[in-house]
C-alpha cells in the first residue's frame, strides 16, 4: 500500500483515526476514550490574522470557546454544535458519513500512518 492508494481528506482522516484508536484502546482493555469534535464557529485567536470581514463575522456570529467544548461522552463519539448548520449551539452527537465508519479504511489509515512516521503505537 502506498500513500497514494487513498486520498485522505483531513476531516475524514481524523474521524477514521479516532475510530481506529478507540477500537485499539477497547481491545487493550483501556478506559481511555478517543473523541472527535469540531467546535463550530468559535471566537478565538485562530482568526487573528484573518481579514477585517472575517474577524467581524467571527465576532458577530461566533460562539464562546466554552460553548464549543464537549461533554463527557463515550469513546469514538463525534460531536459538533447543534444549530445553524453545526456552527453554533451546544454540542450534540453527529452521525458520521459511510466512509468515516469504514473499519477497514480506518485500519489502513492507521497502518499507513505508522509506516510514514516510522512509529508503532503499542495497542492491539
Amino acid at each position: 500500500m502506498s500513500s497514494s492508494d487513498v486520498s485522505w481528506p483531513a476531516k475524514l482522516a481524523n474521524l477514521l483515526f479516532t475510530a481506529e484508536l478507540q477500537r485499539r484502546l477497547d481491545a487493550a482493555g483501556s478506559k481511555v476514550r478517543a473523541l472527535a469534535a469540531h467546535p463550530g464557529l468559535v471566537r478565538s485567536e485562530i482568526y487573528a490574522q484573518s481579514g477585517p470581514a472575517t474577524r467581524l463575522m467571527v465576532r458577530l456570529a461566533g460562539q464562546s470557546p466554552e460553548r464549543g467544548a464537549v461533554a463527557d461522552l463515550p469513546g469514538d463519539s463525534f460531536t459538533g454544535p447543534s444549530r445553524l448548520a453545526h456552527m453554533r449551539g451546544a454540542p450534540e452527537l453527529i452521525n458520521r458519513s459511510t466512509a468515516a465508519r469504514d473499519e477497514q479504511l480506518a485500519a489502513r489509515l492507521w497502518a499507513l500512518s505508522e509506516r510514514l512516521t516510522g512509529t508503532r503505537f503499542p495497542l492491539a
